[in-house]
């Protein structure tokens, strides 16, 4: 059965030994969110793979990365024959050492670099090129409207019990709060990502990795 927001609410509750009154709904959802967003943002999951796709504009330089969005994975340009190549990322420094602000020095982008919430081309694109933005998403918040975390089912408990340590932190026993945090971390050294079991068995990979994780040490 897949854990749903009114299920971890209940069992938080239940570890905690309170109830609805002690712990409404907007509190225990904040501790829940809490441990989600740490999970989500410690781990490359799947499901936070996200791609978009961009044109660009003659002598537009300067594009917004697509929202929401928590890191850039690649940048891919289709040519004037249809072949697609991965940009090579820059530095700034770089950047500044060879742009030239000069309409003859347009061309078919080959490189960017990030800044803020934007990616800069380098040459500045001289026509329309389709670019293919890689990324990582950012997973809605839970609450009554979104009631399923986006991580494989294995991962509810963890997200549980990142709520009950900081439910038992939040009551001021830090004893409680180790000793679940603890066990949670040992859960998350025994659990298998997904991307984990598919690069074990992709002759792409070229490696082959350990099984489980290791060393993850909050």
């Amino acid at each position: 059965m897949t854990l749903v927001l009114d299920d971890l609410r209940t069992e938080l509750r239940d570890h905690l030994g309170v109830d609805s009154t002690d712990l409404p709904d907007a509190s225990a959802d904040l501790l829940i969110n809490r441990s989600y967003w740490e999970i989500s943002d410690k781990f490359p999951f799947r499901a936070k793979e996200a791609t978009s796709t961009v044109s660009t504009v003659v002598g537009t330089r300067r594009y917004a990365m697509p929202a929401p969005f928590e890191a850039l994975r690649f940048i891919a340009l289709e040519d004037e024959n249809g072949k697609h190549f991965h940009l090579e990322r820059w530095v700034r420094q770089h950047y500044e050492t060879q742009y030239v602000n000069d309409t003859d020095t347009r061309g078919q982008p080959t490189n960017y670099f990030r800044e803020a919430d934007d990616f800069i081309l380098y040459p500045t694109p001289d026509a329309v090129f389709a670019l293919t933005v890689g990324f990582w998403s950012i997973f809605d918040d839970l609450s009554d409207s979104n009631t399923t975390p986006e991580l494989p089912q294995v991962w509810h408990e963890i997200i549980l019990d990142g709520a009950i340590w900081r439910g038992w932190k939040r009551l001021g026993n830090y004893g409680k709060m180790r000793e679940i945090r603890a066990g949670q971390v040992a859960l998350i050294n025994s659990t298998t990502p997904v991307e984990v079991k598919e690069e074990f068995d992709s002759r792409m990979a070229g490696i082959e990795l350990p099984e489980g994780l290791t060393g993850v040490d909050w």
